[in-house]
């Protein structure tokens, strides 16, 4: 089926799409993949995530929009960057106006690294109560962007769960 010459009839929260030309219904055991409609939306907003206490790779998500008229339904994703697949998983459904966060995986050309600057000790206590030693740190966080365009780099101590399963 031809997705551009498919009719689509939007009503509330929910989309009729009349597919035109032949298909095959698979059997109940099977299932089948019928292009629907081809949407081309904004460019995604890229964010690198880095998180040095834990790993000293970035992880790159992508922020999209739905800016279109429908509403996504709910179901298997394939996330694709510059042509190639980045990522695969289930997405929510997605109404007009609504943005999600894909975890794309590791971006190389992002890294960092994390070392103790400082070391304080005190010392509490004495003569009636035991002694205690308390040692702060202050840590030191160096992001190299090795890749030739800027990179907007968010630094957090854990990382997020993906939502999202990249693949390698």
């Amino acid at each position: 089926a031809d997705a551009s010459r498919s009719e689509a009839v939007g009503s509330g929260e929910s989309v009729a799409i009349a597919l035109r030309g032949t298909h095959t219904v698979a059997r109940a055991d099977d299932t089948a993949r019928v292009p629907v409609i081809t949407l081309r939306l904004p460019a995604p907003r890229l964010v690198r995530v880095v998180a040095p206490a834990v790993s000293t790779v970035a992880f790159l998500r992508a922020n999209v929009t739905n800016d279109s008229p429908y509403v996504f339904p709910s179901g298997a994703s394939l996330v694709f960057v510059d042509g190639a697949m980045r990522a695969t998983g289930t997405t929510p459904e997605l109404a007009p106006g609504r943005w999600q966060m894909f975890d794309l995986g590791v971006d190389a050309g992002i890294a960092t690294q994390r070392r103790a600057a400082a070391v304080k000790t005190d010392s509490a206590g004495g003569w009636v109560s035991e002694k205690r030693r308390t040692k702060r740190f202050a840590f030191e966080t160096t992001v190299v962007n090795s890749k030739s365009s800027d990179a907007e780099v968010t630094v957090r101590e854990m990382v997020p769960q993906p939502e999202l399963d990249a693949s390698e």
